[in-house]
């Protein structure tokens, strides 16, 4: 199968059900969108923000991408108008640099919608983004976080996104540069250590001494994934393969026994014993998985193509009540697992990995409830409560709500390549968007 291709993954019921499913998520953001225009909404949460990981960066993508199903001219329109939103909340805000939270991510959104729809102006609305970020990665050492979500990598995903511009290539190659000078070469390769100082207050109470990250998010599977781009780039190509090649050994030699529920730990701390953990974009083996076979095919190195495959059999086997997914969004829920499973099928047209998508797919449309939520989707979290009890919230974000689960659905159903999951470095370099 080439890398490029892509193929419908549900049969003619299950994709009834999913395009209901997403039309119902978009109609549904759509209506809060229009009470909020004409103010008969209270405070705005997450329209307050126009972040890519939960903002209307985030909610333009789905919308294009919506459009490119339906061939509406309200969803292009939306997503048109979303995007206008993005770019306006930097202006006036305390915007930090990140790609989920921060300017870069609006950035990225420009960029990857100037792909989809061929816009040969979108570089000029990017260019004080990009002379912010060429300040920042001219700096001689790098002391703030090197993760995907808020840090190093995020940046270097956002300069991969502006290839074969100059100074895109050049951040992709600083970002290279910043990556080397903090590496950590020991007899397993080489690795990133999280130091006390970039954990948040809760993170650094359970491990004062920091960690390393086994995470895409925030840890060591989201460097090799940006390394094995910019090398298969031809950008820093001899420095980016090496440190892949070493991060590669570190992270195999991670590996739990065969009879652990996954594969990989969530982190290993200095002196403890590694747990399992769960099965997630964010943490686990679909993760560890997903963005190994991606690295895979950048790069043309079939070991690290079996060894990933290998970690996403296991994957596929994991039974439900010990996955700890407890909703549908793309970071940590059914969403992210069966579209990571999706991925890997289209990549390695392995049968097991076919009905493990088919399988978390169904999951996910079995959470939906019509009628409430977000097109009858909600997130099970603990964020922004006091006493840390779980709690259902309604969130419309691309990582941890009802957007996100949309690109998901839209993604099964479709016969184009989702190039919306560059930004979560689980397709390789040849995944590129066609145009509307």
């Amino acid at each position: 199968m080439p890398a490029a291709s892509w193929l419908p993954l549900l049969n003619s019921e299950d994709t009834d059900v999913a395009r209901q499913s997403a039309l119902a998520i978009a109609d549904s953001i759509a209506e809060r969108h229009d009470r909020i225009c004409a103010r008969q909404s209270e405070p705005r949460s997450a329209w307050a923000e126009g972040s890519l990981g939960e903002g209307t960066a985030g909610l333009s993508l789905f919308f294009a991408y919506l459009a490119l199903d339906t061939q509406r001219v309200d969803h292009r329109a939306l997503a048109e108008q979303l995007a206008d939103e993005s770019v306006d909340h930097l202006v006036g805000n305390r915007v930090n640099s990140s790609l989920y939270c921060g300017f870069s991510g609006t950035a990225w959104l420009i960029r990857h919608l100037g792909d989809m729809w061929g816009d040969p102006d979108a570089p000029a609305y990017t260019e004080e983004i990009d002379i912010a970020l060429s300040g920042a990665l001219a700096s001689a050492g790098w002391n703030a976080e090197f993760d995907l979500i808020s840090g190093l990598v995020g940046l270097g995903v956002y300069a991969l996104e502006g290839l074969p511009d100059r100074q895109a290539i050049w951040r992709v190659e600083r970002v290279v540069e910043h990556l080397d000078l903090l590496a950590q070469w020991n007899v397993k390769g080489v690795t990133w250590f999280t130091a006390p100082r970039l954990l948040d207050l809760d993170a650094r109470e359970a491990c004062p001494d920091g960690y390393h990250n086994l995470g895409v998010a925030h840890g060591v599977p989201g460097i090799i994934g940006f390394l094995a781009r910019a090398a298969a780039a031809g950008i820093a190509r001899e420095r980016a393969e090496r440190l892949a090649h070493g991060a590669v050994d570190w992270l195999l030699a991670q590996t739990l026994g065969p009879e652990s529920p996954s594969l990989f730990p969530s982190f290993v701390l200095p002196g403890k014993e590694p747990k399992p953990s769960r099965l997630a974009w964010c943490y686990g083996d679909s993760g560890v998985a997903s963005t190994l076979l991606a690295a895979a095919s950048s790069l043309d190195e079939p070991s690290w193509r079996e060894a990933a495959l290998k970690i996403a059999r296991h994957a596929a086997t994991r039974r439900p009540e010990t996955a700890n997914v407890n909703d549908g969004c793309l970071c940590h829920g059914a969403a992210g697992v069966a579209h990571m499973f999706n991925r890997m099928f289209q990549v390695s047209g392995e049968e097991v990995l076919r009905e493990a998508a088919i399988t978390w797919f169904r999951r996910l449309l079995d959470l939906r409830e019509k009628e409430i939520g977000i097109g009858g989707f909600r997130a099970w979290t603990a964020a922004g409560k006091s006493d840390g009890v779980y709690k259902h919230e309604d969130r419309i974000g691309f990582l941890t709500g009802a957007s996100g689960i949309g690109l998901a659905l839209l993604a099964a159903i479709s016969s184009q390549p989702p190039g919306w999951d560059r930004a979560m470095l689980l397709s390789g370099s040849e995944s590129r968007v066609l145009q509307i």
